[in-house]
């Protein structure tokens, strides 16, 4: 489903830079390695590299690249070798902070091989002076200049600095600075120092935000239990920091003593302390989103048995905090081969609104945890979803210190990608990835499974308007970035578990919102039609279409009260393989409240606009009090069905519906078939307009994908649709309209009407959608026999595709029908015309009685007219049980077309049988009234006669607010034709 494109070779264009200098300064020996170091709000990145300029000047130099310019620079030389680990330039690039680990002569101290110590120097001084900050510590070190909004003044007389001592404290350093005439400007004065966070375990700066978040140990009073507890401080523009939230840490975290001896790694682009003990991220967006990820990380056990077996195998398990949620998820992959649990560290980000969890070459999760929605819909891939090719795979690379090699020459650095010449300089490893530059390489293949760790950074290119998240493989140096591929969701889709698939399709229709991979997705769907998750797969599209439909309608607090999914929210979720074995599995527990700035909370009245913070905190407290509830399907069907059964208790709920004086008018089909083909068109351009853009005539790019559709989905859906005058539609509006006027403020009252409105409006348009896409995979060659008919012949049997869109029609009207959505006008007609096609006629009486195939008018007119009465000796039959199964008033309506003797013969009956009811009542009042004298008998068959001259003075004396009907032509005929033909005896013979 993705892959990874290098969107830019960081390490080569370092290296073209570096090259380019150390020529104009008439070096031309040796070999340089890069290593890059940091990167500043904006995404500068700050590099540095040993050099030996003359025989006996060793140096290290740092340099700036800026993406956005395309600009490198030297900064600073420091005159001797050293292994940089932290460095940061303030914002007017006048101090440069960095410092190095130090190796330590073992002669002095057997246990304590590296100390770490801090330097400050100035870049835009005459003397390029260097400071020491006079610390010396065995744990990490590490220093970040703060970065204020950008003012007027070129050079602000301050600079902030943080200082983070590793387990021990973070401190604040006010760097004061002056122009001093032609020396430059330089520090004026002393920093002021201030702690801000004592004892921590872990932290990670937010170079673009300002933020700083760490993790410390929290001991209970009167107790030796120790719990664990994340902060982020918010830094303003004077340096100041406000203490925003606190977050109980509910998963299990390891309880890191302060004597505990670290182990530290050399990580670029690393936002923190590179603890290798620890695989921690904090991800933010500007949506009030705030994630804390923590990956529970094995310890490399080297087995007191021996070394470990290739059939070793282990769990990876991750937590997710998601404190605008108020929930921590759970994630487990089952059954990872236990060597590559042990070398490999998961790696967040963010795809979109998703939260990306990747292991690459093993498994991908794109955890749908964004605040818009509960989570849900999670997406589980795993690496037998794609076919691994074959990849080059490099050698892997520690990522632990290695300060020897660093002292003694550049030549033997681990991270070395260079030769002598820019053209020979990659290395085997680099030379591995370089037939790979500029591709695109799938998370599941062979090369992915060989990477250790990939490294989260800011992007460097502006994407939409802001800097997208990327990917740094410093085993390679490209920056990577995750896509979305066509192809590979397609083969995704076809290998996943059904929970995975409805996630896919929930991410295509509402997130991605490309309707052809939707189609090509049901494509798939629909190659085995026995499967139960289509109907599921129905569903998800209706409900999550209609939201992405009113998505382009509403604001957000109506959004807010919608259904977006047919799944239920906050509950487990598995991935399994097709041997049913669980791959992962997803789910969640409570989170505690969290601790927030209540001081925000009053301010934020005086401000018209939300910030970040104000966002967080007002859906925190949402989540801690009784969410509103939104609109259910399941709540509408459940009371529509108790009315339905309270009225067949005879108790009044509904409004009489109307109904037309005849069963065949308005008909459509009676429209289209008897008139011509001129007439027809101009008909449908009139009435029934097609459902394209009113204004430039053109398709939709919906109909564009599905392709042309039939006769009863070209009508235009219009407000004053009958299909919005159904009960149940009536009663989706009523209680749709009340659940808005519960849940909104009473200023957004007046629109909660229309809003409802729209609604039915949207059920209808996705309806539509559906239906027609179900009509692109199964009846293209359906389409061309019915040329501008609604309905297909009757006569021809059905054939295997006509069978199989009947069994996905039959699937998409059980699935409208449990949402309650409206059908398409014509759909039930069309329906019902497949299913008399293709099921065996006494299976179509049954869907008939069962009422799931209705007998609509265009349908008994189709088949009056396919169906010949002298074709079969059945069809006679076969019409008669059609026609009696309608209401009493349609059926003689039907009867009175079908000019058939089957049909006149029911005629009959049915009029000399209501006369002989009501007959004996009128023949007890006065007898003799009603003796006919024999005169009044000259047919040459007097009982006939008789009869009818009975029947006649019967019926001319019922009184009646209805007269009874009555033909004695009609009954007539039918008699002498019934004896001519059901009376084996000769009647000649009789005498009368």
């Amino acid at each position: 489903m993705f892959e990874l494109h290098t969107t830019s070779d960081l390490l080569i264009s370092l290296s073209q830079f570096i090259y380019n200098y150390r020529q104009s300064i008439g070096v031309h020996d040796l070999v340089v390695t890069p290593r890059i170091i940091n990167q500043e709000k904006g995404g500068t990145v700050i590099f540095v590299w040993n050099d030996t300029i003359k025989p006996d000047l060793f140096v290290t130099v740092f340099g700036l690249y800026e993406p956005e310019a395309q600009k490198y620079s030297v900064i600073y030389t420091y005159k001797k070798h050293v292994k940089v680990v932290s460095c940061s330039v303030n914002i007017e690039k006048t101090l440069l902070a960095f410092s190095i680990a130090k190796a330590v002569d073992p002669l002095v101290d057997k246990k304590q091989k590296v100390v770490f110590q801090a330097y400050l120097a100035e870049l835009q001084s005459a003397e390029k002076n260097v400071f020491s900050l006079n610390m010396e510590r065995s744990t990490f070190l590490k220093v970040q200049f703060l970065y204020p909004e950008q003012t007027k003044s070129s050079h602000s007389k301050e600079s902030d600095m943080l200082v983070f001592l590793h387990k021990e404290s973070i401190g604040l350093y006010k760097i004061p600075t002056a122009r001093i005439g032609e020396r430059g400007i330089m520090m004026s004065g002393q920093p002021k120092t201030e702690q801000i966070v004592r004892k921590f375990v872990w932290c990670q700066w937010d170079a673009q935000y300002q933020r700083l978040h760490y993790i410390h140990n929290v001991r209970q009073a009167n107790s030796d239990t120790v719990s664990h507890s994340m902060c982020t401080l918010q830094f303003k523009n004077n340096g100041k920091a406000e203490n925003m939230i606190s977050i109980p840490i509910n998963f299990p975290f390891p309880y890191i003593r302060t004597t505990d001896k670290p182990h530290y790694g050399d990580i670029p682009f690393h936002t923190g302390i590179p603890d290798l003990s620890l695989n921690i991220s904090v991800l933010t967006q500007s949506s009030g989103t705030f994630c804390l990820c923590y990956h529970k990380l094995m310890s490399d056990q080297k087995s007191e048995h021996g070394p470990q077996s290739p059939n070793d195998y282990q769990n990876v398990e991750y937590y997710i905090s998601m404190v605008h949620h108020a929930k921590t998820l759970y994630g487990c992959v089952s059954s990872l081969p236990k060597h590559v649990v042990n070398q490999k560290r998961l790696v967040f980000s963010w795809v979109g609104s998703y939260l990306l969890v990747m292991l690459p070459g093993y498994f991908v999760h794109l955890l749908n945890v964004g605040p818009s929605f509960e989570p849900c819909h999670h997406i589980l891939l795993h690496d037998y979803t794609f076919d691994s090719e074959s990849f080059p795979h490099p050698r892997p690379i520690s990522v632990k210190f290695n300060v020897e090699d660093e002292m003694t020459s550049s030549q033997t650095s681990s991270m070395s990608h260079f030769s002598t010449s820019l053209t020979s300089s990659i290395s085997r490893d680099r030379h591995s990835f370089n037939s790979l530059a500029h591709k695109s390489i799938p998370v599941f293949s062979e090369y992915c499974s060989n990477i250790k760790t990939l490294l989260p950074c800011q992007g460097f290119v502006r994407e939409s308007g802001s800097i997208a998240q990327h990917l740094y493989d410093y085993r390679s140096g490209c920056m990577l970035k995750l896509v979305l591929n066509t192809d590979l969701i397609l083969d995704s889709f076809q290998n996943t578990y059904w929970q995975t698939r409805l996630a896919i399709l929930h991410y295509m229709i509402l997130h991605n919102k490309d309707f052809f991979i939707v189609k090509k997705l049901f494509e798939i769907l629909c190659d085995n039609l026995t499967i139960s998750e289509i109907n599921s797969m129905f569903t998800e599209f209706l409900v999550a279409s209609t939201y992405a439909e009113m998505k382009k309608q509403v604001d957000r607090e109506v959004l807010n009260l919608l259904a977006f999914t047919a799944s239920q929210t906050l509950r487990g979720q598995y991935e399994k393989n097709s041997a049913g074995e669980r791959l992962a599995h997803i789910s969640y527990m409570p989170l505690e409240v969290v601790d927030y700035n209540k001081k925000l909370i009053k301010d934020s009245k005086s401000r018209s606009k939300e910030d970040y913070w104000e966002t967080l905190i007002r859906r925190l407290k949402l989540r801690h009090s009784e969410l509103p509830t939104r609109f259910d399907h399941v709540t509408v069907m459940r009371t529509y069905r108790q009315a339905e059964m309270e009225e067949a208790g005879g108790k009044l709920l509904w409004d009489a519906m109307h109904v037309e004086d005849s069963f065949f008018d308005g008909v459509y089909t009676l429209k289209i078939t008897e008139i011509t083909t001129s007439m027809r068109r101009s008909l449908l351009s009139e009435s029934t307009v097609l459902d394209l853009s009113a204004s430039s005539g053109r398709q939709s790019r919906t109909d564009m994908v599905l392709g042309p559709a039939p006769l009863f989905l070209q009508r235009k859906i219009s407000s004053e649709s009958n299909i919005f005058k159904r009960r149940l539609s009536m009663l989706t509006e009523e209680l749709l309209h009340n659940h808005l006027l519960k849940h909104l403020p009473k200023e957004s009252h007046s629109k909660a009407r229309n809003v409802a409105k729209e609604y039915l409006y949207c059920q209808a348009k996705v309806a539509r959608q559906l239906c027609h896409l179900i009509w692109s995979l199964r009846g293209s060659e359906l389409s061309q026999q019915l040329d501008d008919s609604l309905l297909p012949n009757l006569q021809s049997p059905g054939t295997n595709d006509e069978y199989e869109l009947f069994q996905l029609f039959e699937r998409f009207y059980l699935t409208v029908s449990d949402l309650g959505y409206p059908f398409p006008a014509g759909f039930s007609s069309f329906l019902t015309a497949l299913g008399f096609k293709c099921l065996d006629i006494h299976l179509f009486f049954q869907y008939v009685d069962n009422h799931i195939l209705i007998l609509t008018p265009d349908f008994i007119l189709q088949v009056l007219k396919d169906l010949p009465d002298d074709a079969d000796a059945e069809i006679p039959l076969i019409k008669y049980q059609i026609i009696s199964r309608l209401p009493q008033p349609f059926a003689d309506e039907c009867f009175e077309r079908w000019d058939h003797p089957m049909s006149k013969e029911r005629r009959a009956r049915n009029q000399v049988s209501q006369i002989l009811l009501r007959a004996p009542n009128v023949l007890k009042e006065n007898p003799s009234q009603h003796r006919l004298p024999p005169s009044a008998i000259t047919s040459t068959f007097p009982p006939l006669s008789t009869f009818l001259k009975h029947l006649e003075l019967a019926a001319s004396n019922i009184q009646s607010n209805r007269p009874i009907p009555f033909d004695p032509q009609l009954v007539e005929s039918v008699a002498l034709h019934h004896t001519r033909t059901k009376t084996n005896v000769d009647l000649s013979l009789v005498s009368f």
